[in-house]
């Protein structure tokens, strides 16, 4: 990852890039909404928030520690969601994964093929072994996904989350390059 220039990944219908500043405000309507995030993290509450966000990512990407693509469809340059890995460790060879899809393409395959993408690019390209997820095990649609993808359900973390009133608990997911292969 060193000598960065970004991955574009693509499929017949999406295409994952870079984040640019036009998608600042689809960017903040998706991760200000608590309902279509309430189980992927806590909200941003102001706009300017997303920019230092932004700038942090860029960050994170240059020390090779995590790299977060803008979900568009193929046909449209339009921000839909928004996919991650990060704690990526070239070392151990492990990664986690995060999604989140805007709630006007959810049940539609997004976050399924975006998964895909960004699985096959970590285990070809970055040669990582193991990606991880945590999930709230009340995201029943999401553990779905993760199950016909592949992953493995390894765990409960339990009050591992705190989602700014409670604690709640977390499952661990998670897939090896050698699963994904066959």
């Amino acid at each position: 990852m060193n000598d960065y220039i970004f991955p574009t990944l693509t499929n017949n219908r999406l295409t994952l890039r870079e984040y640019n500043i036009d998608d600042i405000d689809a960017y903040f309507n998706l991760m200000s909404n608590p309902i279509a995030i309430r189980y992927y993290r806590e909200p941003i509450k102001h706009i300017t928030d997303v920019t230092i966000e932004f700038d942090s990512d860029k960050i994170r990407r240059k020390n090779n520690e995590s790299i977060r693509w803008a979900i568009t469809l193929s046909s449209q340059n339009e921000f839909i969601g928004t996919i991650d890995l990060y704690n990526i460790n070239l070392i151990k060879k492990i990664a986690t994964l995060g999604c989140a899809v805007s709630p006007n393409y959810q049940h539609k395959s997004i976050g399924h093929e975006s998964i895909m993408l960004v699985i096959k690019y970590a285990f070809e390209k970055l040669k990582i072994n193991r990606i991880q997820l945590f999930v709230n095990p009340e995201n029943a649609q999401a553990i779905r996904t993760y199950k016909r993808i592949g992953f493995i359900q390894e765990g409960l973390l339990r009050e591992y989350e705190f989602n700014g009133n409670t604690h709640c608990d977390m499952f661990i997911f998670s897939i090896l390059k050698k699963d994904f292969d066959q």
